[in-house]
C-alpha cells in the first residue's frame, strides 16, 4: 500500500539519538529529508528514528512512554554497576 507524500508530511517519528541521549519529534517527511542529505553527504544524521505516529499527540505520548523506560533502564544499570 502506497503512501501518499501529503500524509508522510501529517505523521511524526519519536528519534533517539543515542550520543545524546536524547528524544526528539519530527515530521516524517522532515526526518526523511535530513536522513536523505546526511546519506548524499556521506555522514551520519545521529537519530535513530524508533516511533512513528499517525499525530504529533501520539508521538508525544509514545516518546513519554519511551523516556519512561529509558529512565527505569538507567536506574536498573546504575545500580547494577553499584555491586
Amino acid at each position: 500500500m502506497a503512501i501518499k507524500i501529503n500524509e508522510i508530511n501529517e505523521m511524526f517519528v519519536v528519534e533517539w539519538n543515542a550520543r545524546q541521549k536524547v528524544l526528539q519529534i519530527q515530521a516524517l517527511g522532515t526526518v526523511l529529508k535530513h536522513n536523505l542529505r546526511a546519506a548524499v553527504n556521506g555522514r551520519n544524521s545521529g537519530y535513530a528514528p524508533i516511533a512513528i505516529a499517525h499525530t504529533e499527540g501520539e508521538a508525544h505520548k509514545m516518546s513519554k512512554l519511551i523516556e519512561a523506560k529509558l529512565k527505569m533502564r538507567s536506574r536498573e544499570v546504575s545500580s547494577d554497576t553499584l555491586h
